[in-house]
């Protein structure tokens, strides 16, 4: 299956110069024997269908299975695919070929075209910059071929969009984002950057129909003096910001061995006060039994003593007295 992406501007003034419509014509008129299906889901329909009506081409609205040789058209998706209510479809029974989507607005849900993505061997899918905003750009990637009208680059946030689904290109729109694109030489309302897979990026325009390739290298430098400025600017900030973090390191790692010393310091004082101060404590209540002790041999001795035996203690102490002859 081959998908192409148009993502063209709001206002197409001349589809004659639109590369998604030039396919269109081209495919819808030749081989008639492939078919192929157009829906329109477009506030600028009117236009749209004036512009077929010029072009002469067989179109039909009746039902797809029925169109014979002619395209089909329509505005509901759920004519070419639709699993429920009474107007059941499956898309593979229509045997189409090739579908043409125009949604500007980007209203298309993944889960409404999933399925004829899956099975169409060719898709082209016309939108806005609406779909960068959108869940279906996921369905896209750089397997893909895309059309960017080049104008959509005015707005940067474009760029970027751009840049994140084809990263290979990632030198051409850094510089393309950073300079002023009113200057590019390729800036022309029907210029279109054109990504063929395997192929160089190129610059496909409309009116002409050439294809030119395009590099880094052509981007036009406008605003070099300010960009070397913020460039400069960046590097000092970096260079500040790494400075600081490795100051910020070095302080956590001098914090880390200070908290280390200390916790060393805590213990070890800890341990010394606690081989201090036990055997001291110890001590004390071995002094405290001993005077628990005596106290109840003095209070034994004291309960067990009575009248005689303290005057006897009393004589005894007398006869041995040098003053016995001085007392009466």
């Amino acid at each position: 299956m081959s998908k192409f992406i148009y993502i063209d501007s709001y206002v197409i003034k001349d589809f004659n110069n639109s590369p998604f419509f030039q396919k269109l014509v081209n495919l819808c008129s030749t081989n008639p024997a492939k078919k192929k299906a157009v829906i329109v889901n477009s506030p600028n329909e009117k236009k749209i269908f004036d512009y077929f009506l010029a072009t002469g081409l067989k179109f039909s609205s009746e039902n797809p299975k029925d169109c014979g040789d002619a395209t089909f058209i329509g505005r509901d998706i759920r004519s070419l695919h639709n699993k429920t209510g009474n107007n059941k479809v499956l898309f593979e029974s229509l045997k189409i070929d090739t579908v043409f989507i125009i949604d500007p607005l980007a209203n298309f849900q993944p889960s409404q075209l999933a399925h004829i993505f899956k099975v169409a061997k060719n898709i082209h899918y016309l939108t806005t910059e609406l779909a960068f905003k959108k869940l279906l750009i996921n369905e896209f990637d750089a397997r893909d071929s895309f059309f960017f009208n080049v104008p959509l680059f005015i707005d940067r946030s474009n760029v970027a969009s751009a840049s994140h689904i084809l990263n290979e290109y990632t030198p051409f729109w850094n510089l393309l984002g950073a300079n002023n694109i009113f200057k590019q030489t390729f800036y022309k309302s029907d210029n279109y950057l054109y990504h063929n897979p395997g192929r160089p990026l190129t610059i496909f325009n409309g009116e002409t129909r050439d294809l030119v390739e395009v590099a880094p290298e052509d981007i036009i430098l406008t605003d070099t003096g300010d960009m070397s400025s913020k460039t400069m600017n960046s590097i000092n900030n970096l260079k500040s910001e790494v400075a600081l973090n490795e100051e910020k390191s070095q302080m956590k790692v001098a914090l880390k061995e200070i908290m280390k010393y200390n916790e060393t310091l805590t213990n070890n004082t800890l341990a010394a006060l606690k081989d201090f101060f036990i055997p001291i404590q110890e001590r004390i209540e071995a002094l405290h039994a001993e005077n628990n002790s005596l106290k109840e041999l003095i209070e034994d001795r004291f309960n067990q003593t009575d009248g005689s035996s303290e005057i006897a203690f009393y004589e005894d102490v007398e006869d041995n007295d040098p003053l016995q002859a001085f007392r009466i």
